[in-house]
């Protein structure tokens, strides 16, 4: 049987691998590695070695909490419960209807956000009739522009646009 050239390499390290262990575990007759003939001269007398180890301080996270906490005292208040809401997450329902809180209307800014986001930008009066010129539009009374606002009025400064009870009045600017 002829063995390839993988396997006589795999065959060499085999045999390498024992060889070290049988010379690793071989036993020596020479009286120089043995424990009988080994011998140890002492030159000078070992250092003096304390009768008492200092007492060790103590790590553990329970003692470093007693020291921390007895450092300063905070101020009363100043703590509080980690695991309850804060107010804002917390809601108080009242005993009764009549007891609750009537909810403001917040104020409608849609006129006011119309107002920055368009410019009138000129009025022109052809045949009769005035039509205005709202970001490059061109629009007359009754067309319908940005967010569903309707144009009310052309006036010869103005223009009054729209969007169910809101009213927007855009003005030119001098």
């Amino acid at each position: 049987m002829k063995l390839q050239k993988r396997q006589q390499i795999m065959v060499g390290l085999c045999v390498i691998g024992v060889a070290a262990v049988v010379i690793d575990r071989w036993p020596e007759k020479s009286p120089v590695f043995t424990p009988r003939a080994a011998s140890a001269a002492v030159s000078e007398p070992p250092a003096a070695v304390p009768q008492a180890m200092p007492e060790r301080q103590s790590t553990t996270i329970a003692r470093r909490l007693e020291q921390i906490s007895g450092l300063a005292a905070p101020a009363s208040g100043a703590l509080r419960d980690v695991f309850q809401p804060g107010a804002p997450w917390v809601v108080e329902t009242p005993a009764s209807p009549a007891e609750a809180p009537k909810p403001q209307a917040a104020p409608d800014t849609r006129s006011e956000d119309f107002i920055k986001a368009h410019t009138l930008q000129a009025i022109l009066s052809i045949g009769g009739e005035w039509n205005a010129v709202i970001d490059f539009k061109y629009l007359k009374v009754g067309d319908t522009c940005w967010g569903g606002y309707r144009v009310e009025e052309i006036t010869p400064q103005a223009v009054i646009l729209a969007n169910g009870a809101v009213k927007v009045k855009l003005e030119l600017q001098k």
